[in-house]
């Protein structure tokens, strides 16, 4: 009874936590830029203004999956924060 509780309990909100991930980035996904900008664009903007210049940005499947790469020091964005 205590290894279900011990079990079943956190996985519950592991999956709770996960939905809530999924819909919010979902929900604000739908949200235009304010000036237009794409995903790719902004980070190169971000980028530049630090002076570095020399980090290139890369567009990387699945969603969700948007993070800096220290070994390639790149910048890889989702298809859909990259292009939208």
């Amino acid at each position: 009874m205590t290894f279900l509780i011990a079990f079943i309990v956190p996985m519950v909100i592991g999956l709770w936590a996960q939905h809530r991930v999924k819909s919010t980035f979902a929900r604000n996904l739908q949200v235009p830029a304010s000036h237009g900008l794409t995903g790719a664009q902004v980070a190169r903007r971000i980028l530049d203004s630090n002076c570095l210049q020399e980090v290139p940005i890369e567009e990387t499947p699945g969603s969700l999956s948007d993070h800096y790469d220290p070994r390639s020091r790149s910048v890889h964005l989702s298809p859909e924060v990259f292009s939208g």
